[in-house]
């Protein structure tokens, strides 16, 4: 069972229990949340393979942070509300394409890239307040897209993919 059909599964039952409480008068309420809160520690204990697979790193608030040398491999970074600070100045980058998808409802993000490395960002937001290279944009309600113009043709190629509500971008490519 991959997270989709858990949450999907874990949705199904306690909206039935909402719905029998509905029907029979029966106080399902003070069941639901106590036990909510039991089958999510049972996951973060248990972490079912398929939920909390390698290259997966779960931060609920707090953040993810790299610099110097670090091995760059396809990660997958999820948050609730958090800072995002990755320096590939000096990390082992392989070559080829590497992913590095980061999805928050907020997001403080802060990336430095070579100039050698192709870079291909993406930051699908609500609002995305987005600094590259000094120049300022907002974006609202639209994508966030950089690409620049070594990436068809670089050895190393960084593709950074953000989902969020909000997120707050600076980016640093020379």
């Amino acid at each position: 069972m991959n997270g989709r059909q858990l949450i999907a599964l874990l949705l199904i039952v306690f909206g039935a229990l909402l719905l029998v409480g509905n029907i029979s008068g029966i106080d399902t309420g003070r069941l639901f949340w106590p036990l909510l809160l039991v089958v999510g520690g049972l996951v973060l204990i248990l972490r079912p393979q398929s939920v909390f697979s390698p290259g997966i790193h779960y931060r609920g608030l707090g953040g993810m942070e790299r610099y110097g040398q670090w091995d760059v491999n396809d990660e997958d970074i999820r948050m609730f509300v958090g800072e995002v600070d990755l320096d590939f100045e000096d990390a082992n980058l392989a070559d080829g394409v590497t992913t590095v998808q980061v999805s928050a409802f907020v997001s403080d993000t802060s990336l430095r890239v070579p100039a050698d490395v192709g870079l291909r960002l993406v930051s699908n937001a609500f609002v995305t307040s987005a600094s590259v290279n000094g120049d300022k944009h907002d974006y609202v309600m639209s994508n966030m897209r950089y690409e620049s113009d070594n990436y068809p043709g670089a050895t190393k190629q960084l593709n950074i993919n953000f989902s969020a509500f909000v997120n707050d971008l600076t980016l640093r490519h020379r």
